[in-house]
């Protein structure tokens, strides 16, 4: 991201380097920027000091001009001088030794996930022993302003919405979250929209189509819970209730959610499976991180040995192409010829 002041002419420009989350090379269609990605941006905005992720540069940096002062180019593509070492131009074997010494690293990753695997067989338990429906306790006020909830897809939790007054939608009642809570949307369960309630979204709200239930913590740990539905094979399962073929307009109501069945183990052996899944979680986000950074550093070597391939003479002063071709108004015009008899045949050769 760049920040410019239009107040006056351009002194100083302003970087800042918006990370993607972990595990991510970049944003897509369907996985755009979250708004809440910004908040360090926006914590930074109004203390502006240059950081690992944020620098500036002077308006005359720049600028390119010519030897009678007449200006060439404008580049923005200023490099962060704070962040980690510049792969692209590093030579080939420092990359090739970077990359296996972190895939010797991820290997020995996995083999520590793998140790941490066993056999589990536990008991089933239905849905609705252990959780309990609640009802929108939230009278409606049209002059009032609510902070709504969402829920990612394919398990990924929680998260804290837009603000919207009553009176900008039809509900008359809302359901209030709490932190340990356990949230869906009907029409977007087949897709993994599931999800435990976090602290930073209690307080916020839900609506109708948002069935919200209390998790007996007696029997059940809400981690547990919200580790158990991120596994795609039971998104798949708990959308198999509807009736409706069109996957995207199936709904999941709560009748058939509480009717559903998940394992069910003691209270010692949740908190066991959720210590040994967040330290799993740990290492695949370190490998998940070692192998994006193993990419980088492959297109870096691609990228040295294509420039490798062309003389630098070549790039330093290319040829154009007006002394053969010229291009007007869409049209093309032939170059001018030199004609030359050669035996029977009339050649023609470009003018220089």
């Amino acid at each position: 991201m760049l920040f410019f002041d239009r107040s006056a002419p351009t002194k100083d420009i302003w970087y800042y380097e918006q990370p993607t989350p972990e595990g991510r090379k970049s944003y897509s269609k369907t996985q755009p920027v979250q708004f809440e990605e910004f908040s360090d941006c926006i914590a930074w905005w109004n203390k502006r000091i240059e950081t690992k992720r944020a620098w500036r540069a002077s308006g005359e940096q720049v600028l390119k001009y010519d030897a009678d002062g007449k200006l060439l180019s404008v580049n923005l593509d200023v490099k962060n001088p704070n962040g980690n070492e510049d792969i692209e131009h590093l030579p080939p074997a420092r990359p090739v030794e970077n990359i296996l010494a972190k895939e010797r690293k991820i290997l020995s990753i996995l083999e520590g996930i793998r140790s941490s695997l066993g056999v589990l067989v536990w008991q089933l338990a239905t849905l609705g022993d252990v959780l309990r429906l609640r009802t929108p306790d939230t009278p409606v006020d049209p002059t009032a302003a609510y902070r709504f909830a969402g829920v990612y897809s394919f398990g990924r939790g929680v998260f804290r919405g837009i603000e919207r007054k009553g009176n900008e939608f039809s509900y008359r009642a809302l359901t209030r979250l709490r932190e340990g809570q356990f949230v869906y949307p009907k029409l977007m369960a087949w897709e993994g929209a599931f999800g435990v309630v976090p602290a930073n979204c209690s307080g916020c709200y839900g609506s109708p189509e948002f069935p919200v239930f209390e998790v007996n913590t007696l029997r059940l740990l809400p981690r547990f819970l919200g580790l158990y539905f991120q596994i795609p094979v039971v998104w798949e399962s708990a959308s198999g209730g509807s009736t409706v073929t069109n996957v995207r307009r199936r709904r999941l109501h709560p009748t058939d959610f509480l009717r559903l069945q998940m394992p069910l183990p003691p209270l010692s052996e949740q908190q066991r499976v959720v210590d040994t899944v967040d330290g799993i979680a740990t290492k695949i986000r370190a490998a998940r991180m070692l192998r994006l950074q193993t990419d980088q550093e492959t297109t870096a070597i691609i990228a040295a040995e294509e420039m490798a391939v062309w003389p630098a003479e070549s790039l330093a002063s290319p040829r154009t192409l007006n002394p053969y071709h010229s291009f007007d108004s869409g049209h093309f015009a032939r170059s001018r010829t030199n004609m030359k008899l050669v035996g029977s045949r009339r050649m023609s050769s470009l003018a220089a």
